[in-house]
């Protein structure tokens, strides 16, 4: 479990990242703002945001918690990072959650983000699960994959094996193990000729742009051991 880690992880953690993990956690703190929330960023679209996401709303709570988890390990007082985990998840819950978790505040629709509110990111309650099983049906595309989001608009036929990988996990995590694993057969059966997964799948059903994707891989991975065994659930605040 990420809250007992073995000796080579927690040495990997220390050694590697952990700079890395006590910098991160400390500007997270200081930029929630007096609503709760972070600021407005780019999020797993990669294009400027004038309005704050889902994605970097739950990204940002997912990095507190797990920088709590880590505090041990990297020696240091986590005090102020579970204060702040705290207060921006129930800004979380209170501010997407009555509207269904949209892209963003103001609308936005269903989007892949919403996987980040679920397990094993979190422990997901009835309005995240119901988003979720929402996200899979309405970011369908005609090749049977899924589109980031629903306010998408670009290239409405072609398929994002990120976008896809995500909601996968999150059907998954919510217990819908038969649409996560039709989603997996999707991504499977799209590989390039040489076996890896590309970053789309054209309306011709064709892999397109970077392949191999390290992050749709990791996804596959994540998903499959979701249904096989179980992901431990990063502790809420």
């Amino acid at each position: 479990k990420v809250s007992h880690p073995d000796q080579r992880y927690a040495e990997l953690v220390t050694r590697e990242l952990g700079s890395i993990a006590i910098m991160s956690a400390d500007a997270l703190v200081v930029r929630l703002g007096e609503d709760g929330l972070p600021p407005a960023s780019p999020d797993y679209w990669e294009r400027r945001e004038s309005r704050l996401t889902l994605g970097t709303a739950a990204l940002a709570s997912v990095g507190l918690r797990a920088a709590v988890e880590l505090a041990p390990v990297l020696e240091v007082d986590g005090t102020a990072w579970q204060h702040a985990a705290a207060t921006l998840d129930k800004a979380l819950k209170a501010e997407f959650g009555p509207a269904g978790y949209p892209r963003t505040l103001l609308g936005g629709g269903a989007d892949a983000a919403i996987a980040f509110v679920g397990a094993p990111f979190t422990e997901p309650d009835n309005a995240v699960k119901e988003a979720v099983r929402t996200a899979a049906e309405v970011l369908a595309v005609p090749n049977g994959g899924l589109r980031p989001g629903e306010s998408w608009r670009k290239d409405l036929d072609v398929a994002w094996t990120p976008a896809t990988g995500l909601v996968a996990l999150a059907l998954a995590g919510i217990g819908d193990d038969d649409a996560a694993k039709r989603l997996l057969t999707w991504v499977d059966a799209h590989r390039t000729t040489v076996g890896a997964i590309p970053e789309k799948v054209d309306a011709a059903g064709q892999p397109a742009t970077v392949a191999p994707l390290g992050l749709a891989a990791s996804l596959v991975i994540l998903t499959v051991v979701e249904l096989e065994v179980g992901l431990p659930v990063l502790p809420s605040t």
